[in-house]
């Protein structure tokens, strides 16, 4: 099955006299803040997710009050794919006021409706 997702993410992390700082995360799964190596955030400066072209629909939710990803770069990443329907929500970053609307979105799109 494709994958049907892109995760962008930015540092909280912050390098200290050369040492390589770990920064919490929350981790959904386990309801609780996880560590996250800065070695995770080195690794996405490698690659473009702008440059990057996949064919396969794709749907996007996003928060307008989310504090870690800026909306407006989510409009201008889903305005220059076609494949890209995207849905900005009155949200924050966890989008948990939203879910039922997300729900709402997702089931049609996977064909479950």
């Amino acid at each position: 099955m494709p994958n049907r997702g892109i995760i962008c993410c930015r540092p909280s992390a912050s390098r200290r006299g050369g040492a390589r700082a770990r920064s919490g995360s929350s981790h959904y799964a386990y309801n609780e803040e996880r560590p996250l190596a800065f070695s995770f955030y080195e690794d996405s400066l490698k690659h473009d997710a702008f440059g990057t072209l996949f064919t396969q629909p794709a749907l996007v939710f996003q928060g307008t009050r989310d504090a870690s990803v800026d909306y407006r770069t989510v409009e201008q990443f889903a305005a220059a794919r076609s494949n890209v329907t995207l849905s900005l929500l009155d949200d924050d970053h966890q989008l948990t006021a939203s879910l039922p609307r997300i729900w709402g979105g997702v089931a049609p799109f996977l064909g479950l409706e």
